[in-house]
Order: structure tokens, then C-alpha cells, then sequence
């Protein structure tokens, strides 16, 4: 391919933005989910390419029409996000949604199209599925260095890392020095916190 300004590719056609009808009227563009146990979440680490902060996110990513439904784009993202430290199967992400609410966070339309499955890490556990930061780097540095043609932007995720509801609240309020956070898991922030917050009071 063909190196456009500032050294970006030229767009292809993986770069377009397919839609996938939930058969409730929403068309999403793309999906992820949230690992979070009583006190924190997991979360993903990306490289900004402007800035070169670390900006954090949930685990997700972009609909593709081969994906065939929402539920395998997570599982899929998942997996390329940690560098495959860690997989899920799109049955386990179809499971999940039957039994966790979803959060969607709004396009530029005003129109959900992103979804994204906060998933306690005891039923992530069950399934087989673990985080361990130590790992992730280990498979991204072999994924690099197996792909030396492949320009580095290319692996935005950088860290996998746990952050308490505390740390993220801050964040959330622009505390200075405090995390941060893409617009997209402010997004689902928003929503969840609220949430988690609730549960907390229940227990209490």
C-alpha cells in the first residue's frame, strides 16, 4: 500500500464502517466488554499517535462483516487486544449477553452504536479466561517481533492494567494527574458507575 500524509496509510476497504442490525432497530458499528470484579476494572492501555499518552479503554473494536454478528466481533477483539494472552469464544460472549445488561454509548447521531458487556471476572474465570499484565506483554513483544514490517501503530494496545472505581471516578472528574481515559470508556463510565455505585449501597 501506498503511504499517505504524516506516514498514515490510505484508507482500504477494512477500514470502512459496517452495521450490524441487533433486530432492535440499533445498527452497531462495534462492541467490547468490561472486566470488572467488587472493587476495579480491567482495563486497555492504548498509545495515542499524536499525543504518545497512554489513553484507556475497554476491550473492543470494530464490527466486520465476516464477524457475522456482534458477539464474535468482541470475542475476536478480545483476544487481538491482549495479544491472544487470553481468548473468549463467541458463545461465551453470547451467553454473557443473556445475562448482563449491555451499556451503549452514542455515535455522533445521537444513536448507540457501540455496545459493551460488563462482565464480572469470576464468570470470565469459569470460562477460562484470566488477565495477567506479565503475559500480555510477553505475547505483544513475540506479536512485534514476528511482524517487523508491520508499522508499530498498528498495535495500539500497550498495557493491560486493573483500576479501582475510585481511581476512575477521579478520572472521570479531570482530577489532575489522574488517568486517561477515551471518550468511549467515559462513556460507558457514565453508566456504569452509577451502577456499580448502587450495588455497593445494596450490600451495605
Amino acid at each position: 500500500m501506498n503511504k499517505g500524509r504524516k506516514g498514515n496509510y490510505h484508507k482500504t476497504k477494512s477500514s470502512r464502517k459496517f452495521r450490524w442490525h441487533d433486530g432492535q432497530g440499533r445498527q452497531l458499528t462495534a462492541g467490547g466488554m468490561l472486566p470488572y470484579d467488587a472493587n476495579g476494572v480491567w482495563l486497555i492501555g492504548e498509545r495515542d499517535r499524536e499525543s504518545n499518552d497512554i489513553k484507556w479503554t475497554d476491550m473492543g473494536g470494530k464490527y466486520e462483516f465476516e464477524d457475522g454478528d456482534i458477539f464474535k466481533t468482541i470475542a475476536r477483539e478480545v483476544g487481538e487486544e491482549l495479544y491472544h494472552s487470553s481468548e473468549l469464544l463467541r458463545s461465551d460472549i453470547l451467553y454473557f449477553s443473556k445475562k448482563y445488561p449491555p451499556i451503549y454509548v452514542k455515535g455522533h447521531q445521537k444513536i448507540p452504536v457501540y455496545v459493551c458487556y460488563p462482565i464480572p471476572t469470576s464468570e470470565l474465570m469459569r470460562r477460562g479466561f484470566f488477565l495477567d499484565p506479565i503475559l500480555f506483554l510477553e505475547n505483544r513483544q513475540n506479536v512485534l517481533l514476528s511482524n517487523p514490517t508491520v508499522p508499530i501503530y498498528y498495535y495500539p494496545s500497550v498495557k493491560l492494567d486493573y483500576f479501582s472505581f475510585h481511581t476512575l471516578r477521579k478520572a472521570l472528574h479531570n482530577e489532575p494527574g489522574t488517568t486517561i481515559l477515551k471518550f468511549r470508556l467515559r462513556s460507558i463510565l457514565k453508566h456504569f458507575l452509577p451502577r456499580i455505585k448502587k450495588l455497593e449501597i445494596e450490600e451495605n
